[in-house]
């Protein structure tokens, strides 16, 4: 994808797609199901916002609130998104590298 820096993140989140989530969840080898997209959506919402990845804790917290999320936790979060959740979450909905990502 021409969009993406060499670091594997978009170089601008508004030109991501929703089919280039699906090509990026591929390549770790995540299909993406109805929680991935709450949470996908959670985080770009927030990003749209505060022009931030939200903090572990944050984005916790907006899974608790959202409907239909009943298991809100760091180890849920981990199943969905393998590694390092919040690094391939980002990649995943065309976000920049969050600051806690080295």
């Amino acid at each position: 994808m021409d969009q993406l820096g060499h670091d594997g993140y978009f170089r601008n989140w508004r030109t991501w797609e929703p089919e280039d989530a699906h090509a990026i969840a591929e390549s770790w080898g995540i299909l993406l199901g109805n929680e991935h997209w709450q949470v996908i959506n959670i985080v770009r919402d927030y990003y749209k916002s505060y022009r931030l990845f939200p903090p572990n804790r944050v984005l916790i917290n907006l899974m608790s609130k959202e409907k239909g999320l009943e298991k809100a936790n760091s180890i849920y979060l981990m199943q969905l998104f393998s590694g390092t959740p919040s690094r391939v979450l980002a990649q995943i909905a065309g976000l920049p590298k969050p600051a806690d990502c080295d």
